[in-house]
């Protein structure tokens, strides 16, 4: 027997909810995991120390630089530009009429 259109939209949206927060953890972990990829960020408790204390007297200049300046920028303009992909993607798809980008 199926469900009804208003518990079958609840499943689907917490679904997709719990689908969208894994994601966005999942690419929070990953950005870290890039950012240890320089050879002065072996360890994670100093890159989180960078990351959350920028303007401490503690951290190296040199590597408040790498993260702040070179990083983290890079890193957010992959993140953008992945997100103008799918958006592009998706819009294309409903301009032809593939039944691909129906949200349905």
């Amino acid at each position: 027997m199926q469900g009804t259109g208003i518990e079958d939209f609840k499943r689907y949206s917490r679904r997709n909810l719990i689908i969208i927060v894994a994601m966005a953890i999942a690419m929070i972990v990953l950005a870290i995991i890039t950012l240890m990829l320089d050879e002065r960020f072996d360890d994670l408790g100093y890159l989180l120390h960078i990351l959350f204390n920028k303007d401490d007297p503690d951290v190296d200049p040199i590597s408040s630089i790498l993260v702040w300046d070179l990083g983290l920028p890079r890193i957010s303009s992959c993140i953008l530009a992945g997100m103008t992909l799918g958006v592009a993607g998706t819009v294309m798809q409903c301009v032809l009429k593939n039944p691909l980008g129906s949200p349905y």
